[in-house]
């Protein structure tokens, strides 16, 4: 299951109090899930072969998934970024938003690939369209300007949405999740919000909200819904727009609202949809 389809059960249990039935996954998102449940188990060379497998299929979040395994090294896998390059490559073209975010990392770094800005631009954009929330603030690095996250009214984190190490404890963390391990998934995504990932700051507030291996706290879950939120991560801009529907720790505000639905909306979010075609 994809971080946002965690979100999104999370969303709808608070949101329509009520979950609706996922999809049957194709034989790839199988593969894919068994490499996620692999690594949680770490398992490192299992999951590679399962999101390589998925990736030789075709499947994007595959490719996307072994391209950041080479990429970061996790446990036993070796960095190697010639690798990560040709599955990152694979999966941008593929139009996975996660894929060209890195690709334009190994592009702006020389990671696998003589440095070429331009080509980190162009693939930052492509995944900024796609909603991926770190290439924005690569677009603001490569333009020399302060990350717009950082300008944002909410205040953030100081740490980077893209930082490698806080998106390994969100894949991590979102694994063990996945299973029913919310003893060992808290503290990763505590460690990931805290370092400023958007994911990882959207999964711990559905925690609070839920009360999934930790206490129920509204206050808790809205101080990372705004941050997540001030990022543009959707999953977050849903949920902080039903605190000002609903005027729960915050004042009613529908056009707030309005506003969060439709910016959430644009990045695909069917909750967002599905909220704003009952309002209108």
């Amino acid at each position: 299951m994809r971080m946002k389809d965690l979100v999104r059960v999370g969303i709808l249990c608070w949101v329509f109090g009520s979950v609706a039935p996922l999809s049957a996954l194709e034989r790839s998102k199988q593969l894919v899930q068994e490499g996620i449940h692999h690594q949680r188990m770490g398992q490192d060379g299992e999951a590679l072969r399962c999101f390589e497998v998925a990736g030789d299929m075709g499947d994007a979040e595959g490719q996307y998934y072994a391209g950041y395994q080479h990429l970061s090294g996790l446990g036993t896998i070796r960095r190697n970024e010639s690798r990560a390059f040709e599955w990152l490559k694979r999966s941008a073209e593929g139009g996975e938003a996660r894929g060209q975010r890195l690709l334009g990392n190994c592009y702006e770094n020389g990671w696998g690939t003589p440095r070429d800005l331009g080509a980190a631009k162009m693939w930052y954009q492509k995944a900024a369209q796609g909603g991926e929330l770190g290439a924005r603030s690569a677009l603001d690095r490569l333009a020399g300007v302060e990350p717009a996250s950082s300008r944002a009214g909410e205040a953030v984190d100081q740490g980077q949405g893209g930082n490698a190490e806080a998106a390994a404890w969100t894949l991590q963390g979102a694994a063990a999740f996945q299973q029913g391990n919310y003893q060992e998934a808290i503290p990763l995504l505590k460690k990931a919000a805290a370092a400023g990932n958007p994911e990882g700051q959207t999964l711990l507030a559905v925690s609070y909200i839920q009360g999934f291996g930790v206490k129920k706290d509204l206050r808790e879950a809205l101080k990372w819904v705004r941050r997540a939120s001030a990022q543009g991560e959707p999953g977050s801009q849903v949920l902080l727009a039903v605190f000002y529907l609903e005027g729960k720790l915050v004042k009613k505000d529908v056009a707030k609202a309005k506003g969060l639905l439709q910016s959430a909306a644009a990045k695909g979010s069917p909750e967002a949809q599905q909220i704003l075609a009952k309002l209108n």
